[in-house]
């Protein structure tokens, strides 16, 4: 199921008129009275999981509800891997940078939770690597 508060985009059109910018993930579990709510306020959703989400069912969702063919994802450690999980990454960038924080609890780029806890191993294949100004550099790869 979607709900959404969006217009449909008409061929020629350049924008999509929103009245709102969010879009909310939930769950078959989601109570009809928030649901309500959420549309009373114009907030678009879409029910992807009964208990837990399912990352797949929701990107499905977003292309047949909202035409969303790609996503940029800036998530933490256990939502990047959750995604790479769910095989909803092609492509990985990283920017490094030359500075040390000294943080001994620092993020990682991917990272294992109690509700996913994958044991998968991903491959990689490097396609570009580019220079930055302050001496960073930026690697693209791909998932084999």
């Amino acid at each position: 199921m979607c709900a959404s508060t969006h217009q449909a985009k008409s061929p020629g059109s350049q924008t999509r008129s929103r009245d709102r910018g969010e879009l909310l993930t939930s769950l078959s579990s989601t109570p009809k009275a928030y649901l309500a709510y959420l549309q009373e306020k114009r907030v678009s959703y879409l029910i992807a999981g009964n208990t837990t989400l399912d990352l797949r069912i929701a990107a499905e969702k977003l292309l047949s509800c909202f035409g969303i063919t790609s996503m940029l994802l800036c998530g933490g450690g256990i939502t990047n891997k959750s995604f790479l999980d769910a095989e909803l990454i092609d492509e990985l960038s990283i920017v490094i940078t030359p500075v040390v924080s000294g943080q001994s609890n620092a993020a990682s780029i991917f990272d294992s939770s109690s509700f996913a806890n994958s044991k998968t191993t991903h491959a990689f294949k490097l396609v570009h690597v580019g220079s930055l100004s302050g001496g960073g550099v930026h690697l693209t790869y791909q998932v084999s």
